[in-house]
This record gives C-alpha cells, structure tokens and sequence, in this order.
C-alpha cells in the first residue's frame, strides 16, 4: 500500500481498513519482541493471526491501550510490570467476543478492569501534556455520567450515525471501520477527545437536550474519527519534517505544535465535508451548525478556520512532499462544498 499516493481527505474505507490492518500488525510485532526480551513464557502469534485474519470481527482499541503501558514498563526495563500487562493482554484475548458494530460504552466500565486502568492513564497523561490539567483556566474533571444521561446520549449517537449513514455511506463506513467504541464521559471542559496510544476509541460528553442540538454530536464523530485516522496515518507517513516550535490554532487559547495546526486543518476539512453534505440533503440547516471545539471563543466561520490553519502550516515551511499533497487534497475537499459556514 502505497500510503502517500493515495487522497485521505475524502472517505475510504477501503484504504482505512488496510491503513488500520498494517497499523495493527506493527503493534502485534512489537508486543511479540516485549514478551522474547522479557522472557514471558507465552507467544502471541496464533492470537495475532487470528486478529490479524478478521480484523474487522475484533476490536483492536484494546491492542493499542495495553500495547502502551506495555512499552512503558520495557522502556522502564521492569519485566515484572511487563508481564502483569501481558497477563491481561492474554485474558483479554483468550475472552474476545465478535463485535458488531461501533459501541457506545458508558466511562468506568468501556473495558476489562485492567485496561480500563491503562485507559485512564493515557488519557491523564494526555490531559495533563495539552492542557495542564485545566480547561479555559479551571481545573478539569472527567467521571461517568448519569445512567440517565448516559442512555439519553446513546440514542442520539445512534440517530446522527444513522443521518451519516443515509447521506454520506462511504464515512459511515470507514468511521464503523476505524472506531471500535465511543466512550460517554462527564465532563466540565472536555466535549471530546482521542488519543494517540488508544485509536480505536473516542471519549465524548454527554448530550444535553435543553441546550444543545444533535449536529454537536455530528461534529465529535467525524472530528474524533479524523483524529484516529491522521493518527494511523501519521504512523506510516511524516508530515511534517520536525514540530518544533508553536503556532496559532483557531481552537486553543494557547499556541501548538505545527502538528497539532496539521490535525486541526484536517479534522475542519472532514467536518466541512460531513456537515455540507447533510445541509444539501436537508437534513440539518445552517442556524444548527456551531464549534463545540472552541476553548478560544473563536466565532470565524468553519471554512475561514480551516483556511487560517492552511496558513499557518504553508507559513511554516516544513512539510514534507506527502503533507503537502495531503494540504492540496483537504484544500480541494473544502473548495469543492458549495455551503459557507
């Protein structure tokens, strides 16, 4: 698979799933060198075949979380803590079930006990690397929501995954293909959020019928599915030849590396996209589309968002010939919606 020849701005979940596959393999390998360098007594090949073999009957979000705190502990060089993961590495694969489509799982019971604790400290980790642990300057909090709100918000993201898949079925597609679950989140700054260590997986807040309108959660699907998607790419493929420095976002009320400017340009395209197509179907107007990613109060409109953000990393002058060509797509995918919002 030739990754830097082909258009990743418009949906294919063809190339995703090949993208996800080869992704996925290099994970299986580098778990496969932890457990000979650590001497654990186990193989994973038959497991990683079979995986490997149908990919898209398993969730793979909890290869990569465990695959983290694995390589933390070998980085540590502490083979006990390494065989602690790769203990729960094996019951979780000795226990995996088929999947069906993407799930929407409630915070505190998305994954095993074990990997659940991995989840939570990549997300800490994260957190605390973008944002300091604070949001608009308050300290942030994440917990499971109500029961109430829970359920509440799973019906809507099955309503709007159900409006993508009427509209636009070559995304709805590839998102079934890159997310194996949504994880429903309380939160008083966080509307949504992925991970690089955890693709598979979002976490999302909770809807909030009284002051909100459904195209928010639009909005956090295909923005966080973009997020997983540049994510895989960017495993394979540099866009950029270094990230030093920081630079404007229309997001951020603080500056960010280049490649977050990158990832920012890239989800505003797939949004763009995703919400011109539902307006020219009708099926949402322009009154209901607002920024949920928006810590700047930034009320530009989204296609003069992403053209800011083109700016910027054309400014920079250190892209490489495949994030130009990247650039020269999602530039074509926004010029080509007819809607100005």
């Amino acid at each position: 698979m030739d990754i830097s020849s082909l258009d990743w701005a418009i949906p294919s979940f063809q190339q995703a799933r090949e993208l996800k596959l080869i992704n996925t393999r290099e994970l299986f390998e580098s778990i496969e060198h932890v457990i000979e360098a650590s001497d654990y007594d186990k193989s994973i090949k038959v497991h990683s075949d079979a995986y490997l073999n149908n990919l898209s009957c398993y969730s793979s979000v909890e290869i990569f979380i465990i695959h983290e705190e694995l390589i933390n502990h070998a980085y540590n060089q502490n083979k006990q803590k390494c065989h602690d993961v790769l203990d729960a590495l094996f019951l979780h694969l000795d226990t995996k079930k088929i999947k069906n489509n993407l799930d929407i799982k409630y915070f505190g019971n998305a994954f095993d006990q074990n990997i659940d604790h991995y989840f939570n400290n990549i997300m800490s980790s994260s957190h605390k690397e973008s944002y300091e642990d604070k949001y608009r300057n308050q300290r942030l909090f994440i917990t499971p929501p109500s029961l109430s709100d829970y359920e509440n918000t799973v019906t809507i993201c099955e309503l709007t995954l159900n409006n993508i898949e009427e509209n636009i079925p070559e995304l709805y597609k590839e998102i079934n293909g890159l997310i194996d679950n949504i994880v429903i989140i309380e939160s008083n700054g966080v509307n949504a959020g992925s991970y690089l260590n955890a693709l598979g997986t979002f976490i999302m807040r909770t809807f909030k019928p009284e002051s909100e309108h459904w195209t928010r959660i639009l909005e956090h699907i295909v923005h966080e599915s973009a997020h997983n998607l540049l994510y895989h790419i960017w495993y394979q493929e540099p866009l950029i030849t270094d990230d030093d420095g920081l630079y404007y976002t229309p997001f951020r009320l603080d500056h960010r590396p280049l490649s977050g400017v990158y990832h920012a340009m890239y989800v505003l395209a797939r949004t763009i996209f995703a919400f011109d197509m539902l307006l020219q179907n009708s099926v949402i107007r322009e009154v209901e589309i607002k920024s949920h990613y928006n810590e700047a109060n930034n009320n530009t409109p989204f296609k003069d968002k992403f053209f800011q953000t083109v700016k910027v990393i054309e400014s920079s002058r250190k892209m490489t010939s495949f994030g130009n060509k990247l650039l020269d797509d999602c530039i074509q995918l926004v010029d080509g919606c007819e809607s100005n919002f």
